[in-house]
């Protein structure tokens, strides 16, 4: 086992984390196609009198936590707006279904804070942007869910005449699917006292980006393809993945704006983050500088006076076991493997990959997997307990390469697969 840390492009740093086991404790995504929602930080009306004199920054799969600690240099308090904003939310009507981590149709990555120690309650807005306008009157003047995955029910209720209204306004296209824009953003006045510090806490669920558990060379593939500037994957990571021709490897990945970093008057006076790879056995990847691991799963980047330019991207590969649970569970007839899926449409391979998990037992998490298979019978929510069979995991693999010949999960940016 061993650890190596290689310069990249522009001077950023490589971080390669080796791994020594053969399971993973991370929840697993896979599947039915989604995207991740990127996250940041805190904004507010730049002052002049306020700066930030450090930033702490965690990212595991399971929680962002960021800690803020501020001084007002003037002789007078300062009061400003303070805000965090949440991610957009638009239904991608080409199925791709995003990862939204907390069912809650207002605050749906499990936002809290706390200034000082103490829970602040923020106010939220809410609004609805279709054609570049805010077109929240119409939503709400017909009972419709902002959310536009909360929406369609309502939606297909609605009278003839309502449903040409929302047409003509941009929110609804012919089918009466939603077109419109979430943007929701919690807020609240936040009192800098003079010639004093004020530490604001934050955090919440990330959403996490994933894709079905596959070999390492199919993984390989796939970082030198799409995504090995984005993470700083170098040949000494891809090298380490190659070794191992036995498991396979489940991606996942959080994209954090980290740019909100400059709002502030001045650069950040100390900047810490702290990446945890959940396991030591999983590898992760990162673009960043005076990288240094501090234990067993965590990494730790700590800069003097730092302007951020970039947003930061980490991904994380979850060493999986071959899927062999010692029995031939039934599985939906396949034909002559590979090569009778060759001709078959993105759309009809999503639908073969997914009925073997649902033969299987998967309980499935996005909602277009639901609307197409349901979860009556389902018995396993984490996809590692799911009993697949060798022969069912070789199918899965072939679907898997299928799919990325084609380029099934791209469109415009990198889309993934996802239960």
């Amino acid at each position: 086992m061993r650890n190596n840390f290689e310069v990249c492009l522009m001077g950023r740093l490589c971080l390669l984390a080796a791994f020594a086991c053969i399971s993973a404790t991370f929840p697993s995504r896979a599947n039915d196609t989604a995207v991740d929602l990127a996250t940041g930080g805190l904004v507010f009306v730049k002052n002049p009198n306020v700066e930030m004199l450090s930033e702490d920054l965690f990212i595991s799969t399971e929680e962002i936590r960021v800690l803020y600690r501020f001084a007002n240099r003037s002789d007078k308090d300062v009061t400003v707006y303070v805000a965090f904003p949440l991610p957009d939310l638009k239904m991608d009507l080409d199925a791709v279904d995003l990862v939204i981590p907390v069912d809650d149709p207002i605050n749906f990555l499990g936002f809290v804070t706390t200034v000082d120690g103490l829970s602040v309650h923020p106010s939220v807005e809410q609004r609805i942007f279709a054609r570049d306008r805010d077109q929240t009157a119409a939503l709400t003047s017909l009972g419709i869910p902002l959310s536009p995955y909360r929406s369609q029910d309502v939606l297909n209720k609605l009278s003839a005449t309502d449903k040409a209204r929302l047409r003509r306004l941009g929110l609804v296209n012919e089918d009466g699917q939603p077109l419109w824009t979430l943007k929701t953003k919690f807020y609240w006045q936040q009192r800098f006292p003079a010639g004093r510090k004020t530490v604001i806490e934050h955090r919440y669920k990330p959403s996490v980006g994933g894709t079905v558990p596959v070999s390492s060379s199919q993984m390989g593939q796939w970082l030198k393809d799409k995504s090995h500037r984005k993470y700083c994957v170098d040949e000494d990571f891809l090298n380490e993945l190659a070794k191992d021709n036995h498991n396979y490897f489940l991606e996942q990945w959080v994209d954090y704006i980290l740019t909100t970093g400059a709002n502030w008057s001045g650069p950040i006076k100390q900047f810490r983050l702290v990446v945890d790879k959940g396991d030591p056995k999983n590898l992760v990847s990162f673009c960043g500088r005076n990288v240094k691991q501090i234990g067993p799963t965590q990494f730790e980047m700590a800069i003097s006076n730092f302007t951020p330019r970039e947003d930061l991207a980490v991904l994380f590969l979850l060493r999986q076991p071959p899927y062999d649970s010692g029995q031939e569970t039934a599985e939906p007839n396949r034909g002559d493997g590979a090569a009778s899926l060759a001709n078959t449409s993105c759309e009809g391979l999503w639908h073969e990959r997914n009925m073997i998990f649902k033969v299987a037992g998967y309980c499935f998490k996005t909602q277009r997997a639901i609307r197409e298979f349901g979860n009556a019978g389902c018995q396993y929510d984490d996809l590692t307990s799911v009993p697949l069979s060798e022969s069912q995991r070789r199918a899965i693999d072939d679907i898997t390469r299928i799919e990325a010949t084609k380029r099934c999960h791209e469109k415009g940016s990198r889309t993934v697969t996802h239960h």
